[in-house]
């Protein structure tokens, strides 16, 4: 199954974690993601963004609720390097692995 792709329209905020920093941006399905890009050059940290796609792949096949994914393309204008910290190797034209917002859901943080 390919993954769709967005394209970025307004960065609203970058999500302070331990882990990859998620930025939330508007994007032009009207949807809200989370998206997540490398902020280092660990291979550790690509093989996580893998088992966060196939983890989606396997629940929407086993019908759990998880959130809609997709590629998300950063364009022109929409990337206020003053609202990222962790995210600064980001650039126009890269490609993020996003999550769709679920407004009902509640973030999960480990211990």
């Amino acid at each position: 199954m390919k993954l769709p792709i967005q394209h970025t329209e307004l960065l609203l905020e970058e999500i302070q974690t331990d882990g990859h920093s998620p930025l939330k941006f508007d994007c032009d399905d009207g949807a809200i993601y989370y998206c997540k890009y490398l902020v280092s050059v660990d291979r550790k940290e690509l093989n996580c963004l893998f088992y966060e796609l196939v983890a989606q792949r396997i629940l929407t096949h086993l019908q759990l609720p998880t959130p809609e994914v997709s590629l998300i393309k950063i364009t022109e204008g929409t990337l206020d390097k003053s609202k990222i910290k962790a995210n600064n190797r980001l650039k126009v034209g890269n490609v993020c692995f996003g999550s769709k917002e679920v407004s009902f859901a509640n973030e999960f943080q480990s211990i």
